[in-house]
Parts: structure tokens; sequence; C-alpha cells
């Protein structure tokens, strides 16, 4: 064998060689770096999600816990009805708080109760004589019943000229408890 033999051989040796080195890498090797970026591409975003959904599960538990001390500060500041039977327990106080405030009650007079989804209202008129200073007492005693607005006031000079002190008509709405369906 002389020696231009000897390269062709060597040469030939060296591209079958280079051959199997490149099949091998594309066939084997290349695929597998590839396959590992993926993953550690997909490992990343995994773990983004992962910390995304602890965010939002803390935002939340945060939420949960802003509502259920809403919901108990409503439960305490929210006014409690009564139902529509105890009607004359609640005449009766609106009474106490016009006579301890030093009104002389003419008429206090129930109407037919308006009833809404979630409550109703039941009209009360009261029509009372006494000073200014009194009917001033009285509708700031009116807030020891939260569950008593004012419609309308109505201050009137006395229609007897001799009468000293004038009349008060208050439309008042009394807040129950809704109907039992």
């Amino acid at each position: 064998m002389n020696l231009s033999e000897l390269r062709k051989v060597d040469l030939a040796g060296v591209g079958a060689v280079l051959a199997l080195t490149a099949a091998a890498y594309f066939g084997g090797l290349e695929p597998i770096i590839t396959a590992m970026r993926t993953r550690a591409e997909l490992l990343t975003k995994i773990e983004r999600e992962r910390t995304a959904g602890a965010d939002l599960a803390a935002r939340g538990a945060d939420l949960r816990r802003q509502l259920a001390k809403l919901e108990a500060e409503i439960d305490s500041l929210a006014v409690k009805l009564s139902p529509q039977s105890a009607q004359n327990d609640r005449l009766a106080k609106m009474m106490a708080v016009a006579t301890e405030s030093d009104l002389r009650v003419e008429q206090l007079q129930p109407g037919t109760a308006d009833w809404e989804q979630r409550y109703g209202k039941v009209p009360v008129l009261l029509k009372a004589n006494g000073t200014f200073g009194a009917m001033t007492r009285f509708l700031a005693r009116l807030a020891e019943l939260p569950d008593v607005g004012v419609r309308s006031l109505n201050l009137a000079a006395p229609s007897d000229a001799r009468a000293a002190e004038p009349v008060m008509v208050v439309e008042l709405v009394w807040y129950v408890m809704p109907r039992e369906q």
C-alpha cells in the first residue's frame, strides 16, 4: 500500500467517523439538548405560574379576611328590625320619647304598612304641642329608635291665638321585618 492509498483510506475513515459523529449528534445528542432546554424553559414557566398562584391565594385569603371583617362590622351596625306584631310596643316607646321630651301628644296614629322585599314601612303620624325646645329634644331622642325615620316635619303656630305653644306634625316611618311569605 502506498501513501496515496493510505490517505484515501484515512480520508474515508475520517469521513466515516465524522459522518457517524454528526449522525450521533443530530440523531441523539441534539434532540436531548433541545429537550433539556425545553424542559428548563417549562420548569421556569411552571415556577412563575406557581408563584403567581401563591400570590393569588394569598390575595384571596386577604380578601376573605377583609370580607369577614366587613360583614362583622355590618352586623354590628345593622338595625335589628322588629316584626309588625310589635307595633303596640313601638308606639308606646314613641309616646314615651315624646312625653319625656315634654311634648303633649294629641295624636299618634299608625298607617298601613308598605312592603318591600327586605323590610316593611309603617307610616306613623304624630301630632303634638310643646315648646320648640321640647320639639328639638324629641327629634334628637328619636335616635334611640334606630328603626324609626322622619319622613316629614311641619311646625306651625297655634291656630288659637291664646295658645302659647306651636304645633308639630311629624310623619314618621317605622321599618319592620318583612312579612312572612
